[in-house]
């Protein structure tokens, strides 16, 4: 199958972070992942960074990625 059968294959949570400002890697892709795993959820970073949020915002992402940890852990 194309990559959406593989998406949809996967069984475990999936923290998908979309950046505002991204042009690598632009919010609509990451939107498209986030729904395509059955267990995804997508964490917004609203960012002038563009894909170097990551390394810049990280109290941001992090507390993104506490939130859906603690969905996760909680079931």
């Amino acid at each position: 199958g194309g990559y959406e059968d593989v998406l949809r294959s996967i069984r475990v949570p999936a923290l998908v972070v979309s950046i505002r400002s991204d042009v690598l890697y632009p919010p609509a892709e990451q939107e498209e992942l986030a729904t395509l795993v059955p267990r995804g959820e997508l964490f917004r970073l609203d960012s002038p960074h563009g894909h170097d949020a990551f390394l810049i915002d990280t109290d941001a992402l992090s507390e993104g990625i506490v939130r859906f940890r603690k969905r996760v852990e909680e079931g």
